[in-house]
């Protein structure tokens, strides 16, 4: 029987579709030894101008801005130490800096000026500043090592720590607001605990599907579903009740350590984790991306994106550059 020409060429057309998709090689962009964002990266932050800060540890804080970078620590600047956990910005596009050591504070940068927050001029409950976040009033909330949280209207603060709150622990490495204005905070070692402004509402080991009870990075996605990258998994909790979590029966995760958690533009979740590579989600599909797919080093201790460009800041090399990564990643 004479082959079918149209039958032929649709097979070629898959075959060769097939052989792109499986050879696709990621294009990156390196900012490590050549830089001011050279080994331990704690966070990124990409503003709605593109322009880039980023929190190292113990570099101070870097802008990227018209392919030139800037470096802002204690020799050059107001910052009270070059060890910055993170760097957030407000609906005024105001820098929230969280410097934490013992010579650490909150740190408000306005674009001209800085503005020292500490244990000796301010309700701050402790110089080991982690993380802030913002609520839907505005209010600050400020997660701290060893003094629980604060939240501060820019006059007055508010503590709430293990003497006057049902909080597990003063020990605060992640926190997270959902669309209620629930704050989610998560402790070094004592789990999760909810607080809706009212009550408090405590998971951990022994009354969740939780394996470990430190919570490095917490998440709200679209339908207000919380994520949370610990360091024995990745687990989400919907409503409250009910809990998916994500091991070898599911994905290709197992109880490594997730530093972080977060969602593109496309509603793609990223993961990743300390020494066990980049772990990419898109429906049903999961993809693994590490040194030996072009990243600097194996661990993802951050994760921004700017457009489509994925952001990685790595544990001993800088910054990986994924270019034009989430589309790369959907295409596949």
């Amino acid at each position: 029987m004479k082959p079918n020409m149209s039958s032929i060429c649709f097979f070629l057309f898959l075959l060769l579709t097939f052989s792109n998709i499986n050879s696709q090689t990621y294009q990156w962009e390196y900012f490590d030894s050549d830089s001011t964002v050279n080994e331990w990266i704690n966070g990124i932050l990409v503003e709605a101008n593109n322009t880039k800060w980023v929190a190292t540890y113990g570099n101070g804080i870097s802008k990227y801005e018209n392919n030139t970078w800037t470096r802002y620590d204690e020799s050059n600047s107001e910052l009270p130490s070059s060890l910055v956990w993170n760097i957030t910005s407000d609906k005024q596009n105001i820098k929230w800096i969280s410097c934490g050591n013992n010579s650490g504070a909150l740190v408000k940068y306005d674009g001209q000026n800085f503005t020292i927050f500490n244990t000796s001029n301010s309700g701050l409950p402790n110089s080991h500043v982690f993380t802030v976040e913002f609520d839907k009033n505005g209010l600050k909330w400020i997660a701290t090592l060893f003094g629980g949280i604060a939240s501060f209207d820019d006059s007055t603060w508010q503590t709430y720590n293990t003497s006057n709150s049902q909080i597990p622990s003063n020990e605060i490495i992640s926190l997270a607001i959902d669309s209620l204005n629930n704050k989610w905070i998560g402790t070094w070692f004592s789990g999760l605990a909810k607080f809706d402004g009212i009550s408090w509402k405590t998971y951990n080991t022994t009354n969740s599907p939780l394996l470990s009870n430190k919570i490095n990075d917490i998440e709200v996605d679209s339908e207000n579903n919380i994520w949370f990258a610990t360091r024995k998994g990745l687990y989400k909790l919907a409503n409250d009740s009910i809990w998916t979590v994500y091991d070898s029966n599911n994905s290709p995760l197992n109880d490594y350590e997730f530093n972080t958690v977060r969602f593109d533009k496309n509603g793609t979740l990223w993961v990743g984790s300390i020494r066990k590579n980049l772990f990419v989600n898109f429906g049903n599909t999961w993809k693994e991306i590490g040194v030996e797919q072009g990243m600097q080093d194996s661990s993802a201790l951050c994760l921004a994106f700017d457009n489509n460009d994925v952001w990685v800041g790595t544990w001993n090399s800088g910054i990986s550059v994924m270019l034009d990564g989430i589309n790369v990643v959907d295409i596949e």
